[in-house]
């Protein structure tokens, strides 16, 4: 379904997402983090691995690639 996303649910949709496609131990673990504290509240390391998981998820996707 189509979600917006905001600053109120971002964390949220993050975590779903995250849980849903990790599967290195580091990225599991921010996932879990995310249960507990908003995105905005994680470190700037965090947010950076984060971020990274997104891009690395995004740069393997068929759609994006096409």
């Amino acid at each position: 379904t189509d979600v917006e996303i905001n600053r109120d649910n971002m964390s949220e949709i993050l975590k779903i997402y995250m849980e849903a496609h990790c599967g290195q131990p580091e990225s599991a673990a921010l996932a879990i983090s995310l249960q507990t504290k908003a995105f905005q509240f994680h470190s700037p390391s965090q947010k950076a691995s984060m971020l990274s998981f997104l891009c690395d998820q995004l740069c393997g996707s068929k759609a994006v690639i096409r």
